[in-house]
């Protein structure tokens, strides 16, 4: 038998987001759920890693099991929950926007597709530069140092110094390319001929770059 349930007002679920999250402003509260992460604690553990007393680190431990980030296990220790485990992997991305906030608010992010945007917490660990010849400079490194594989994604042919093929270690190295339509099929071809084991693929548009390798 199923249960037919309404959906509640948006206001509603506003409160009960933010009255959840809350709970993790307190930078002592936040640090206690990170630690949890690693591993199950106990309360004396607890307390000497956030530098508090045992009784402050008890309240907070409280508030965060009643919000339903942590709870006691049958040996007394502590352990995060699945569910603050969840609301813990959203917040790389968050704290990637707001450190990178002056960027974001002339850049716009929504012709991306959704698990990129998803996954934009994984950035945290890159440097923002400020000049396109630096990016393409890393890229040039990048393809450079493929020995197993180079993927490559561009609105523009990437890298041709001096051509194609000479910027590869091996002809015979497996490339992926995905490019813009727009780019000349001269191009294109040449990239098939100059290198053995290439894959090309052309969307009707691409807004980014990318170059990986196994490294």
């Amino acid at each position: 038998m199923k249960v037919k349930t309404e959906l509640q007002p948006v206001e509603r679920c506003l409160t009960n987001v933010s009255e959840v999250l809350f709970e993790l402003i307190s930078p002592e509260r936040f640090a206690i759920v990170n630690e949890l992460s690693l591993g199950r604690q106990r309360l004396t553990e607890l307390s000497k890693l956030s530098k508090h007393t045992v009784q402050e680190c008890s309240r907070d431990l409280n508030r965060l099991s009643e919000a339903g980030f942590v709870r006691k296990d049958s040996n007394g220790l502590f352990e995060i929950t699945p569910f603050g485990r969840a609301v813990l992997s959203l917040f790389p991305g968050l704290k990637f926007l707001v450190k990178e906030r002056h960027y974001f608010l002339s850049h716009d992010l929504s012709f991306l597709p959704r698990q990129f945007i998803e996954r934009i917490g994984e950035l945290s660990e890159g440097k923002a530069v400020n000049h396109a010849s630096l990016v393409l400079d890393h890229i040039r490194e990048v393809v450079s140092k493929g020995r197993e594989y180079v993927w490559l994604i561009s609105d523009r042919m990437m890298p041709r110094w001096p051509g194609i093929g000479s910027s590869y270690p091996s002809k015979d190295i497996p490339v992926r390319m995905i490019a813009d339509q727009t780019i000349d099929r001269a191009i294109l071809s040449e990239a098939g001929t100059a290198l053995s084991r290439t894959e090309i693929g052309v969307l009707p548009r691409v807004s980014v770059a990318m170059a990986i390798n196994e490294s």
